[in-house]
């Protein structure tokens, strides 16, 4: 019997979501296409949510007159991958009664919503989410996905405590683990009229990962939590120099998957080389798409 895997494209919409869709035709649904049948779902916003770490006259985001426009343009774009295309427009965002300074927390929103407006959830076998500027460069075996939340991390930067790796980037799991995931974030967040907001019992606590390495022990995060313990509390810091919201999510995550027999793994898909289309420098296609100057022909039209 063939299995049904679910394909969450998830982001503000960015100039980059046709070598987005390449990347994943290449390397993800062609080399499995013959044991799964692929659904997409994208998840995206028609408003841009400013931070201090992104603005609005960065040349990433891809401009439409109305959301008609862009739903006929995401269309277009990702038919390549399917057949059965729901796109969800939805403007969300979170309050932690303080500032921010950055907005990558709502990757995991935007799982969280479609979770809850997707009907037939349990019906896939497989799910995976990713940015909409996202490039992969090797083949994923989705015969090799077990019982785990499969993190492909990103290739630099990110989180100090986290080996200076980005968690937004992709994660790869089976709808028991997307289950899990969605009640970790129902456990630390309260969504109401499309804005997330801090429960009262959130609090920090440390992670638990498949495996220990220098950069993840134990005493860094208990300093860290410390740290977020005061500066949650203070008004007026942004909490930069402290913690990234996407962590609190991670470490509670890794904890509500232990208890439930299975892990937080970044190891199976470490070698996997993963980056975001806006570190290449990309040109215009004659056929109107964007072309990598490091490559020879446009994935698209092959000029």
């Amino acid at each position: 019997m063939i299995s049904k895997i679910l394909i969450n494209i998830i982001g503000e919409p960015r100039k980059y979501i046709w070598g987005n869709a390449n990347s994943i035709l290449n390397h993800i649904i062609k080399n499995n296409e013959s044991n799964y049948i692929f659904d997409i779902v994208i998840h995206t916003s028609y408003n841009y949510e400013v931070s201090q770490k992104r603005n609005l006259n960065e040349n990433i985001w891809l401009n439409c007159d109305n959301e008609n426009k862009l739903r006929e343009i995401l269309k277009d774009c990702y038919s390549i991958l399917s057949n059965n295309i729901n796109i969800i427009i939805e403007n969300i965002d979170f309050d932690i009664g303080k500032p921010y300074w950055s907005k990558n927390i709502i990757y995991f929103f935007r799982q969280f919503r479609i979770y809850n407006l997707i009907p037939n959830i349990n019906e896939y076998d497989i799910i995976i989410s990713c940015r909409n500027d996202i490039a992969f460069s090797q083949n994923i075996d989705l015969n090799t996905i077990n019982n785990n939340l499969y993190s492909l991390t990103g290739s630099s930067g990110g989180y100090k405590g986290y080996g200076n790796q980005d968690y937004d980037y992709c994660f790869i799991y089976k709808k028991e683990i997307y289950k899990l995931l969605y009640k970790c974030i129902d456990y630390l967040w309260l969504y109401k009229d499309n804005k997330f907001y801090l429960r009262k019992q959130q609090c920090y606590i440390t992670p638990i990962f498949e495996k220990r390495e220098p950069y993840l022990e134990k005493e860094y995060y208990d300093n860290l939590g410390k740290k977020y313990a005061i500066d949650i509390l203070d008004k007026n810091n942004n909490m930069k120099k402290s913690l990234h919201l996407c962590e609190i999510i991670i470490n509670h995550l890794t904890n509500f998957l232990v208890e439930n027999d299975c892990n937080f793994d970044t190891y199976t898909f470490q070698k996997f080389t993963r980056r975001l289309y806006r570190y290449y420098e990309t040109k215009q296609c004659d056929c109107g798409k964007l072309k990598m100057l490091t490559k020879e022909k446009c994935d698209l039209c092959n000029i």
